[in-house]
């Protein structure tokens, strides 16, 4: 009998786990396909691959969103800066071109996570941000440009 209620348990357990991750999945692929969008965010090691994947492709723009001090300290090759406390920064987004393929990244993912709804709502195309921002890029040992 005490058999049957550990295996229960550990099944309940199981169970749980499985939902909590498929929801945790659902949260990051936020896929509008309504408006033909996909607007998302993944792992660094996924954001890396594409950014490696696509250094000479031009319709591809990585966006640091950074402000300009945190940026020259270290950034992405070929990335631009758009400082998201800028107070014209919804402005700033809807003259870029929507069709392009972005990838966006932040300090710790916070801010890039608040710019992705804001070029959602502005009906970029394809949007993917990098989860855990340029703190985690750093810990992957990943290549950065620096300006200092």
């Amino acid at each position: 009998f005490q058999g049957i209620k550990m295996k229960r348990a550990l099944f309940l357990l199981i169970l749980i786990t499985l939902s909590s991750m498929k929801c945790d999945k659902e949260y990051k692929e936020n896929k509008n396909l309504e408006n033909n969008q996909t607007i998302i965010t993944i792992s660094v090691d996924d954001f890396y691959r594409l950014v490696s994947e696509n250094k000479k492709n031009k319709d591809v723009v990585i966006i640091d969103f950074r402000t300009q001090e945190e940026y020259k300290g270290g950034h992405l090759e070929n990335a631009i800066n758009i400082n998201f406390y800028d107070n014209n920064l919804k402005d700033i987004l809807n003259n870029l071109e929507k069709d392009k393929i972005y990838l966006i990244y932040c300090r710790s993912g916070n801010r890039s996570r608040k710019a992705l709804k804001i070029m959602e709502e502005l009906n970029f195309k394809q949007v993917y941000n990098m989860e855990g921002g340029i703190i985690q890029w750093n810990i992957k040992g990943y290549p950065l440009i620096s300006e200092k």
